[in-house]
């Protein structure tokens, strides 16, 4: 068995979220939010609100299905559509 003590470790803080600290670093999270095509990336801590909380996967994991729908080429009303057949919330 091993044992680690996380708290201590360089590259981890002992954190539970990876929100970025540094005074000096702009929007690091903006690539992976802006992804690629039709891929999104959603986590909480990508989240314009709540970051690093439930809510705030909830809320990015939404932002993220809306804008992968628009880049597949669904508009508003094909999109409400599909929420109305329970395919989407």
């Amino acid at each position: 068995m091993s044992i680690r003590d996380w708290t201590d470790d360089a590259w981890c803080g002992g954190a539970y979220a990876d929100n970025v600290v540094d005074p000096n670093a702009g929007d690091v999270e903006a690539p992976l939010r802006h992804g690629f095509g039709p891929i999104r990336f959603a986590s909480s801590e990508l989240s314009p609100r709540y970051p690093g909380y439930i809510e705030g996967a909830i809320t990015m994991g939404r932002l993220a299905a809306k804008e992968a729908l628009a880049a597949l080429g669904y508009d508003e009303a094909a999109i409400a559509k599909l929420r109305a057949n329970g395919a989407v919330a």
